[in-house]
């Protein structure tokens, strides 16, 4: 098919559509369509419902209080296992480094 053919076919059918008679909807289509537009907004899904929003806040408050918890526990045994393993390293460096030779003999 040549270009020039194409573009008569494309002619005919636009032309053939205009042909066609208008449609006209039902009585009340537009009224029956926004009572249908206006019930499907009222039904949120579950998860935008107002207690599901309720447990999710809780438990986000859960979650931040468990955390704050586990870090004041951390920072706080923190120091005593940083002061436990700075003794440690004194007496391992004591032992293999000391001068002392009388055990040698």
């Amino acid at each position: 098919m040549t270009p020039k053919s194409i573009e008569q076919e494309v002619e005919k059918t636009l032309n053939s559509l205009q042909d066609l008679p208008h449609l006209e909807p039902d009585a009340f289509f537009y009224t029956r369509l926004k009572a249908r537009m206006e019930n499907e907004i009222i039904r949120l899904p579950f998860w935008m419902t107002v207690p599901f929003k309720r447990f999710a806040f809780a438990c986000f408050g859960l979650l931040l209080v468990a955390n704050s918890f586990t870090i004041l526990q951390s920072l706080q045994s923190g120091t005593q296992e940083q002061m436990s393993a700075v003794h440690t390293i004194e007496d391992l460096s004591q032992e293999y480094f000391s001068t002392d030779f009388s055990l040698y003999q």
